[in-house]
């Protein structure tokens, strides 16, 4: 009997080696118990500020060991100064994670500002929300109420901008270049984030700007478009690897900037040149990842590996969706894990030289 016993016990141990199944202190979830910090890289009441308000608030029961989320925004130098910190000065222990408005431009132009390479961040997941251009109706005389009024009439008005180098202001100022001219606005950068250039609107220090769609619903909307006061003109198009030039899903009436281009210069026409190449880069690259989420360089791979399993389910789940929706109504596009990663390697080690080159010295004609 007691051989009998004996070699039972011997089997089922083998069986827990070989399928590695133990209950031991390493099998607590590695977020049991802790508070997480999810830091935004511009101010409160921002687009970034209030998507990455909206995930935090429904991803910590997707988090294995349900943590406790605090979400704080930490602004500066074009999103930039919260991306150091993350890199520098956060502890990686996994408690720390970046909800960010990112700026590859930054690095491809090695702006000292930003210390650190994004690839050496670890990568979580991103969305891509769309991005929509709006200025005052009173910024040409009879007002502007149409795209049509805007490149005939629209002249000397001014774009609030973040930073030289901020994807925001290089993809606003190509933009304004091909459609009206680089001789018809001025650009007026250097705000420390997206509230105080809501403010500036309001107060007619600049007229022109573009936001992300949650900014739009959260402020530009209610605030400014329904009042009367602008006028939402287009949304940046999403290039397609075919060739194509699309609206987002969840702005299917807004014409994009590719359409009022060809509504100015006829319905065949198409922009070329640098400033082309560079606009549809930028566009190609946004339309993917726009709101990272990253973790410190040193942040243990437990770490990686819950956050990344939380932000593929929390796309499932229909509270956050329904959240999302009443605060932005859109639907969220996210990436997760490896295919974010593979867009981020590509893109930041592939970029054409003669287009780095062209970025460097238009950067230094921005900010007029």
């Amino acid at each position: 009997m007691f051989t009998k016993v004996t070699s039972v016990f011997a089997a089922l141990t083998v069986l827990l080696f070989s399928t590695g199944v133990f209950f031991t202190a390493d099998a607590r979830p590695f977020y049991k118990g802790k508070r997480i910090i999810f830091l935004g890289n511009y101010p409160a009441g921002g687009a970034n500020s209030t998507e990455g308000r909206i995930f935090a608030a429904h991803i910590a029961k997707h988090i294995p060991g349900k943590p406790r989320i605090i979400f704080r925004d930490m602004g500066g130098a074009g999103g930039l100064v919260a991306t150091n910190y993350l890199a520098e000065a956060a502890r990686p222990n996994g408690m720390t994670v970046g909800f960010f408005t990112w700026n590859p431009v930054a690095q491809v132009l090695k702006d000292p500002g930003l210390r650190v390479d994004y690839p050496d961040l670890q990568f979580v997941a991103a969305a891509a929300p769309p991005v929509i251009c709006y200025i005052r109706k009173d910024a040409a005389p009879g007002g502007i109420n149409s795209p049509q009024d805007f490149f005939k009439k629209a002249r000397g008005f001014k774009f609030g901008g973040l930073r030289t180098t901020s994807t925001h202001d290089l993809k606003g100022r190509l933009s304004l270049d091909l459609l009206i001219g680089p001789e018809n606005y001025k650009t007026v950068t250097g705000y420390r984030g997206f509230t105080p250039i809501f403010a500036a609107i309001h107060q007619n220090e600049v007229q022109y700007h573009t936001t992300s769609i949650p900014g739009y619903r959260r402020v530009v909307e209610p605030t400014m478009e329904k009042p009367g006061l602008v006028k939402v003109l287009y949304q940046y198009e999403t290039p397609t690897v075919d060739g194509r030039y699309l609206r987002s899903p969840n702005l299917p009436n807004l014409p994009t900037w590719l359409e009022v281009y060809k509504m100015k210069n006829g319905k065949n026409a198409m922009p070329s040149g640098m400033k082309w190449k560079t606009l549809k880069f930028l566009n190609t690259l946004n339309s993917q990842l726009f709101r990272m989420v990253f973790l410190p360089p040193k942040a243990p791979k437990a770490a990686l590996k819950a956050l990344r399993t939380a932000f593929s389910a929390v796309t499932k789940d229909k509270e956050f969706l329904a959240a999302y929706k009443k605060a932005i109504k859109a639907k969220p596009a996210v990436i997760v894990g490896k295919k974010g990663e593979a867009i981020i390697n590509a893109t930041l080690r592939n970029v054409d030289p003669k287009m780095v080159s062209f970025l460097r010295q238009y950067v230094k004609s921005g900010g007029k």
